[in-house]
Parts: C-alpha cells; sequence; structure tokens
C-alpha cells in the first residue's frame, strides 16, 4: 500500500496489491474538484473500456465505507468491482475472488492513501491554475504593451496631423502672399496705363513689368497644377533617348536670370562622357530648374553654385552643391514633404510656396531615379543628388561626332 502513494511506482504496486487480493486488477480514483468526478489517478491508465457502466458504478459510490457492483471489461464481458470509499478516493478491485482476510491491512491504510491522493490532486490543479494566472498574466501584460503601443502610435499620428494641418495653414498664408506680390504691380500699372499720359519709353517699361508680373503668376498656377496632377496621380512623361547635358543647358537657361540677378557663380562641371537617360525632357529640365533656383533663393548674393555631372555604374549622377543657409537637422528628413519649408518669414518673396521640391521627387521616381539631400546644419549649405538610370543605347563618343551635329538634343 506503501508504494500505492507514489506515482512513478503506482502501476507496479497496484499489480502487486491485486495479485495479494485475489482480484484481476485494482485501480485507484480520486475525486476532481473541477468536474466533481472521480477520475483515474496520476500513475495509472487514464481510460477505463465501458464508460457508460463505469459512469453509473462510480455516480453509485458513497463517499466511504464499501460498494459492490458490476461493470463492463474489454470483449463486453462484465465482472464484479469491490469500491473502497475514503476521503474522497476509490480503491476499485475487479473481479476474481476478493480475500477479505486480506482487507483489514488493505482499509486500515486507505486514511493515508486518501490524503496522499488529496494533495497529488491539489498539487495538480494548483499548478494548472498557476499555469492559467502565468498565461492569464502574460496575455494582459501583452494586451498592456500592445495598447501602449497603439497609444504611442495614435499619438504619433496626432502629431503628424497636427504638423499637416499646420504646414497646410502655413501653405495658404504663403499662398495668398505670394499671389499678392504680383497682383500688387500689375493693378499699379493698369491704372497708370489707364491714364493714358505715359510717355513711350514709361508705358514700355510698365508693360516690361505686367509681362514679368503675369509670368510669375503664371509659374504658381502651374506648380498649384503640377500639385494636383501629382495628387492624383496624372503627371505623363514623354520618354525619349536625351543626353542629360541637354536638360540640364535647358534649367540653366531658364534659372541664369535669377542666378546672375543674385550675382553667383555657377560652376558646371560635365562628365567624361556623355550620359544618356530615358527620359521627359520638359520635366527633367524642371526638375533640374526648380533644384537650381533653390539654390540660388537659399544662397546669399555672392554665393557659389557647383553642378556635377558623372556616371557611376549603370546611373548618371548629378549633383547640386551650394554655400547657402544650408538645412536644420529637424528639416532634412522632410525636406521632400509637400508644404515643407524652412524658416521663412511671409515678406520673403524667395520663400516660395514650398512645393517644389516635392514635384523634383515625384518626377525623379516616376523616372525611375531617387533624389537625396545632405546639409552639415544651417549656414553650411547643402547638396541635392538626383541618380537616374542610364539607358540602353549605343553612344558616339563626344570626339568622333560631327561639328553639325553638335548642338543635337535628341539620339537617335
Amino acid at each position: 500500500m506503501v508504494r500505492l502513494g507514489c506515482v512513478d511506482t503506482r502501476a507496479e504496486a497496484a499489480r502487486a496489491l491485486a495479485a495479494r487480493l485475489g482480484v484481476k486488477d485494482v485501480l485507484l480514483f480520486v475525486r476532481d474538484p473541477q468536474l466533481g468526478a472521480l477520475i483515474p489517478a496520476p500513475g495509472l491508465p487514464q481510460t477505463v473500456h465501458g464508460g457508460r457502466t463505469w459512469r453509473a458504478f462510480l455516480k453509485t459510490c458513497p463517499p466511504s465505507g464499501r460498494f459492490t457492483g458490476e461493470v463492463e471489461l474489454p470483449q463486453g464481458a462484465h465482472c464484479s468491482a469491490h469500491a473502497f470509499m475514503e476521503g474522497g478516493s476509490a480503491l476499485i478491485a475487479l473481479g476474481g475472488a476478493l480475500r477479505e482476510t486480506e482487507l483489514a491491512g488493505v482499509t486500515s491504510l486507505l486514511p493515508l492513501l486518501a490524503s496522499i491522493l488529496a494533495a497529488e490532486q491539489a498539487a495538480v490543479l494548483a499548478r494548472s491554475q498557476a499555469a492559467a494566472a502565468k498565461e492569464t498574466a502574460d496575455r494582459a501584460h501583452a494586451l498592456a504593451s500592445a495598447l501602449e503601443a497603439a497609444r504611442a502610435e495614435a499619438a504619433k499620428l496626432n502629431a503628424e496631423l497636427r504638423g499637416e494641418h499646420r504646414r497646410k495653414d502655413e501653405f495658404l498664408a504663403m499662398l495668398g502672399h505670394e499671389l499678392r506680390n504680383p497682383l500688387a504691380p500689375l493693378v499699379t500699372s493698369l491704372e497708370l496705363l489707364r491714364r493714358h499720359t505715359l510717355a513711350p519709353d514709361m508705358a514700355q517699361s510698365v508693360l516690361d513689368v505686367m509681362a514679368r508680373q503675369t509670368h510669375q503668376l503664371a509659374r504658381l498656377v502651374d506648380d498649384l497644377l503640377d500639385v494636383s496632377r501629382v495628387s492624383r496621380g496624372h503627371i505623363e512623361l514623354k520618354r525619349e533617348n536625351l543626353l542629360l547635358g541637354v536638360a540640364i543647358a535647358d534649367a540653366v537657361a531658364e534659372s541664369r536670370t535669377l542666378v546672375d540677378a543674385r550675382r553667383h557663380v555657377l560652376e558646371i562641371v560635365d562628365a567624361d562622357e556623355p550620359l544618356v537617360v530615358d527620359a521627359d525632357r520638359v520635366r527633367l529640365t524642371q526638375v533640374f530648374g526648380n533644384l537650381l533656383n533653390n539654390a540660388a533663393k537659399y544662397t546669399d548674393e555672392g554665393g557659389r553654385l557647383r553642378l556635377t555631372l558623372r556616371r557611376d555604374g549603370g546611373d548618371a549622377v548629378v549633383a547640386l552643391e551650394d554655400n547657402g543657409i544650408g538645412i536644420s537637422a529637424e528639416m532634412l528628413p522632410r525636406i521632400f514633404d509637400l508644404f515643407a519649408q524652412g524658416p521663412v518669414s511671409l515678406d520673403r518673396t524667395q520663400g516660395g510656396l514650398g512645393i517644389g521640391l516635392t514635384l523634383v521627387r515625384t518626377l525623379v521616381e516616376l523616372h525611375g531615379g531617387r533624389i537625396t539631400a545632405t546639409s552639415a546644419g544651417l549656414r553650411h549649405g547643402s547638396t541635392f543628388t538626383v541618380t537616374l538610370p542610364l539607358a540602353r543605347v549605343a553612344v558616339e563618343a563626344p570626339g568622333k561626332r560631327r561639328p553639325e551635329d553638335a548642338q543635337e538634343t535628341e539620339l537617335t
């Protein structure tokens, strides 16, 4: 009986006890407080044949004392079952001729055995509850972590939305200012022309002012339309095999007036070989024109701009370097965002709408390229680098080109 108290030797001890009592088998059952029923004790088979008759037998067993009944065995045979109940546990002897003379020693140890089985069951239940509690705690911790992460993400999104609304408000204020700048001289010029008293040379000067301001308005409207096309994905490229230097030359020509007006020195370092890209000439000119205009605007008068072309494997690389106001570390990560601008005041006419670099990035990416901006900080200048994939075409070396072909802008 003592060995029945150990899980590791319980099956062997049950067989030895069955032989001592003269029965076919001895089984141990313990009451499960959660199920409210007797279940096989640990260390013994956890299933028994003839579940219906066993359920009826175990249900009939009293809480304590002896009970005799019949249960089903494999192959449908039935046998007698003698249950000895004590403290919510049951020792059941199956079949055979039970030796009553051996029962005294067995029944005297039943309270101890029942206590051991109850302690085992309590330990199993405690481990189960501890595991369930740990699982619940782990799940609660995971949920708390997820909730905290969701709150942090929501706070981040709210901050981004507030920043976006602020930038839109700043953009609308800047747009009103930028539109008012050319409108004021246009209104004044119209008033002067209405008087019909201007000398011819003065009238021509007034017309020139109106032409410049009208061009400025048209440029602003074009930029706004481009933003609309970008947001809707309606920009289409008219691609051709294009010498990159041609688009650069077009952009320099468009920006020359602003560069010269601010007395900048513009240095252009060409590549050692012709660089041909599959690109839209107008849009590529717009890219480099915007970059040159930005560099000219944000560089103090008399500054230096350096534009370098080179080949890097299968890519063409264009880097525009300036010694202008630079870009702060805070601004650098969002320099290409829509409506993003540095700390400029409304009375700074070269502030722009803050949409040029967004257009530049979009156009470069539509060409399969990429653009990056670097700066050592405010007052330390900046560098914008455009990388574009080279077209897969054979290009004649510059020295072998005919003089009459030197100005061609398209390759066939």
